[in-house]
């Protein structure tokens, strides 16, 4: 007769083959996910707009650093040693272009020459318009001529060149790291259905706007007023490195006195005494428009964000004012 093995002992080895096959599996899995995978990549955003768009496309595959903080202005912006320190570790670095950041020019070619620089202004499908010409106003300010042949280089606030940005973005992140490519892919298009719906959503809020007067501290809103259908009466400083001058200032306050009622906006990173004291005497209302996002705080919805705060100041100070004939 055979020998047989008792009905317990079979239980217990195949037991012990199910165990076995589970450690197996589990050291195997532990090894994985122990092995380091590829670095982040080091990313310098010029100015915080950009860095906004920048850190959506990168989440969870890191974030990048910025260069000019929002509270400062890329106009005045001066390098300090840790942020020459940083950009000198940078693998990619986004900028504007030299119509903005003019400081970078020299340091993207001495001190990040090994990193790739992505001059923005340079994006597939961008609309870039040329910049704001209110000579009868400025004229003891600037150069006209060569000021009206000069491209506005605040680009970010429209929402079209948000998206042709981020998609520009997604695609430099992927071919530097592969790896990763579909999260950049992914994150891309999160944050670009996004802007879709804050661009629908101001575009319903501001309707109603588009004859409300107003003045601008400088001219950083042309993108997104051309978007909107908004027209800023004028200008207090084409631009904010140089001072008003007293032609300038009497074609301003003229403008101002003319009108029954009206909106400034100042910016946070610039003096808002000094803009103040232009207008006294006249019925202006102050309110703050932030187009770098000196007052956001977060990383993910920063963009979106800056988008819905600007069209939130309009809207506050605009809406109780009456209308002004539409312009010709």
């Amino acid at each position: 007769m055979p020998h047989m093995f008792p009905l317990k002992v079979f239980a217990n080895l195949a037991s012990l083959t199910v165990a076995l096959a589970l450690f197996v599996l589990l050291t195997k899995t532990a090894h994985a996910t122990s092995q380091p995978s590829s670095p982040h990549l080091k990313v310098m955003a010029s100015i915080a707009p950009v860095y906004g768009l920048a850190a959506s496309v990168m989440q969870g595959a890191g974030t990048p650093r910025l260069l000019v903080r929002p509270n400062q202005s890329p106009h005045d912006y001066v390098m300090r040693p840790s942020d020459a320190r940083h950009l000198s570790e940078a693998q990619v670095v986004f900028w504007i272009g030299e119509e903005l950041e003019a400081f970078l020019e020299r340091p993207l070619k001495n001190i990040a020459s090994q990193a790739v620089h992505v001059r923005l202004l340079d994006t597939p499908g961008l609309t870039v318009l040329p910049a704001q010409d209110h000579h009868d106003h400025q004229a003891d300010q600037i150069d006209i001529a060569e000021h009206i042949e000069a491209i506005d280089p605040h680009i970010w606030l429209d929402a079209d060149n948000a998206i042709a940005i981020t998609r520009t973005m997604a695609e430099t992140f992927s071919a530097l790291d592969p790896s990763r490519a579909a999260l950049y892919t992914q994150n891309a298009q999160n944050l670009i259905e996004k802007l879709v719906k804050v661009d629908t959503r101001l575009s319903k809020q501001l309707a109603p706007l588009h004859n409300r007067p107003y003045f601008t501290f400088h001219s950083a809103y042309q993108y997104f007023e051309h978007r909107y259908g908004l027209h800023a009466q004028d200008i207090v400083n084409l631009r904010p490195d140089l001072s008003i001058g007293p032609k300038a200032l009497a074609t301003l306050r003229a403008k101002a006195l003319a009108l029954p009622k009206f909106c400034v906006f100042l910016e946070p990173e610039f003096d808002q005494q000094t803009t103040r004291k232009y207008f006294v005497g006249t019925p202006a209302i102050f309110d703050q428009l932030d187009p770098l996002g000196a007052n956001l705080e977060g990383a993910e919805n920063f963009f979106p964000d800056l988008l819905e705060k600007m069209g939130a100041s309009m809207q506050d100070c605009l809406s109780p004012l009456a209308a002004t004939s539409p312009r010709s």
